[in-house]
């Protein structure tokens, strides 16, 4: 026992007998010294740096470390280089390898590291980046990382102010606060200040595409039940995009466009997914990507056979105007046009669908003339329309009706365009409580005004539409039965042409060929005649049975029949 007590008196002593071996006054009385004059600021550094090696405990070097500062003023004002050249640097870096093992990047203030870092040459930030390495190593908590990042990126100025000669001492620096955000950003939920810090930190190509590889993996995944994680997406390749100017090393070019890749494939789920998002959100991703990524989102968003219904196509419009204007901006007025008039005549059958304006209506001028109006759709992504004088000869048909992108309303030609020098006069129309308004400013008058009331509705075939039914291609006979008039008997021919239908009606009373029609593979067969000179349009719209086909005769100016057909399939 008395034995095991001295042993434990040796221990407390211990401390005492090193501070006893440390043959130095006090720093403050060292510092007074040393501004006396040349001879004894020369003899505290000779004394300090013989005791370097009995300062065994941090907080006696610190303090004698700490007094540097000072003594380096004297030398600068005695102009002590001249005598005994940078006889403080020297010191320091003496005294700064031997205190180099108490300083923890974890812990430690960016101050005090700083303050070390400043008396260290490149050998010895060499073997601070291995006290780095080790202390990474050791330490999982969050915070004590973010320390060491915060730490590094604080001396980093110093780095590459002394290692000039050893590139890869800075280029190790980096790798470290890269690989540390690296790792945070992919492990855990972060608040958008740590976010932010994460990112900062990324400060070579290399780690950057790493995490933008794990990124796609997630952006690739969003799916109706995930698509609000697309926000978080744009937000964070913002980021990345903002870091990538400031990384050390030049950023490939190969980074940038696949930052810009990314966000073209998060935006364009997103709006698949039917995922709102504002306008300054779109138009700040938009922003961030080059030219080509901008061109290749406009043709991707153009290959769409219809666009967002319901609720999603106000936002779908808001976005696509804003695409518009900056393709525009960017020089691909090309692009900027196609898709303006793309998303005119895509958006004019879906619009028209929201605010049932399909139907038959009955206007009057303003000269008390009854017009019939009629609007139908053609197929999936097309609305027609026709208009025509009551007890008269003047047909007007329209076979390319968009939506107008400029103001409100749709806006209806002949034809898509102006091909040749026939007449191709346009109308504009909108539909507001219950009111049909048209303008037609070719009419014989000048500028016509025609306003009414539905007056017949059309039935929605859509609304029986099944995925998977037998095609409608086929010979139907039966009994057709026109909106005036009586029925008469009649072959429907059905056949298929690059995806979509047409057929020919062939009676003694009517032959058409419908050379215009919806896919037919949903049950649904629409399809509509073409244009001929002097007359309307015609089309036959209904749905598939087990044995032919229930449909409704349709004769743009005249409104739908108010019977049903029923025809019976006779071959194949």
């Amino acid at each position: 026992m008395k034995q095991f007590k001295l042993l434990l008196l040796a221990f407390a002593v211990a401390p005492s007998l090193a501070l006893a071996a440390l043959n130095l006054p006090a720093p403050e009385v060292l510092v007074t010294k040393a501004a006396t004059n040349r001879i004894a600021l020369r003899e505290v550094i000779m004394d300090l740096d013989l005791n370097i090696s009995e300062m065994r405990d941090a907080v006696t070097f610190d303090k004698y470390f700490a007094i540097l500062g000072e003594l380096q003023k004297q030398a600068n004002r005695m102009n002590m280089d001249a005598y005994y050249p940078q006889a403080v640097e020297s010191l320091g870096l003496h005294m700064v390898s031997n205190g180099m093992r108490w300083l923890d990047l974890s812990k430690d203030p960016s101050e005090k590291v700083q303050y070390y870092a400043s008396w260290m040459d490149a050998d010895a930030l060499g073997r601070l980046l291995s006290v780095a390495e080790y202390q990474i190593e050791i330490v999982k908590d969050p915070t004590a990382l973010k320390k060491v990042s915060a730490n590094i990126d604080s001396i980093l100025p110093v780095i590459d102010a002394k290692s000039g000669n050893l590139p890869y001492i800075p280029a190790g620096f980096r790798r470290l606060q890269s690989d540390i955000a690296v790792n945070m950003l992919k492990g855990r939920a972060m608040t958008a200040d740590e976010n932010l810090f994460w990112v900062s930190q990324i400060k070579l190509s290399s780690a950057m595409s790493e995490y933008l590889d794990f990124m796609n993996q997630a952006i690739y995944s969003i799916a109706p039940a995930n698509k609000a994680a697309g926000h978080a997406f744009l937000a964070q390749l913002l980021l990345l995009n903002q870091q990538a100017t400031k990384l050390s090393d030049n950023t490939p070019a190969w980074l940038i466009a696949g930052l810009g890749d990314s966000t073209v494939e998060t935006l364009l789920r997103m709006v698949r997914f039917e995922e709102p998002m504002t306008a300054q959100e779109f138009t700040t991703s938009l922003n961030s990507l080059a030219t080509r990524q901008l061109q290749g989102m406009a043709q991707t968003w153009m290959a769409q056979e219809k666009i967002p219904s319901g609720k999603y196509s106000a936002k779908y419009l808001e976005l696509t105007k804003i695409l518009i204007e900056q393709t525009r901006s960017k020089g691909l007025a090309k692009e900027s046009d196609d898709m303006a008039k793309w998303i005119g005549v895509t958006a004019a059958p879906v619009l028209a669908k929201e605010q049932k304006i399909e139907g038959e209506y009955l206007l009057t001028d303003n000269k008390g003339r009854k017009w019939h109006f009629t609007v139908a759709t053609a197929r999936e992504n097309m609305l027609v329309a026709a208009l025509s004088m009551e007890g008269g000869v003047v047909y007007k048909p329209f076979f390319n009706v968009a939506y107008n992108l400029q103001g409100t309303g749709f806006v209806a030609s002949e034809r898509y365009e102006d091909l040749d020098h026939d007449q191709n006069p346009p109308i504009k129309f909108s539909y507001d409580n219950g009111v049909m308004t048209v303008v037609d400013p070719f009419g014989r008058d000048g500028l016509s005004r025609l306003q009414g009331k539905k007056v017949q509705e059309f039935n929605d075939m859509w609304k029986t539409a099944v995925v998977g039914s037998p095609y409608a291609e086929g010979i139907y006979e039966g009994y057709i039965y026109p909106p005036t008039g009586k029925p008469f008997f009649a072959r429907v021919i059905v056949t298929a042409f690059n995806g979509y239908t047409m057929g020919r009606i062939d009676s003694s009373v009517l032959t058409v060929d419908l050379n215009i029609g919806s896919k037919g593979n949903d049950g649904v067969i629409i399809m509509t005649s073409g244009r001929r000179i002097g007359s309307s349009w015609v089309q036959l719209r209904g749905n598939l049975t087990d044995k032919g086909m229930n449909a409704y005769l349709v004769v743009g100016g005249k409104g739908q029949a108010k019977t049903i057909s029923t025809l019976k399939r006779v071959g194949k």
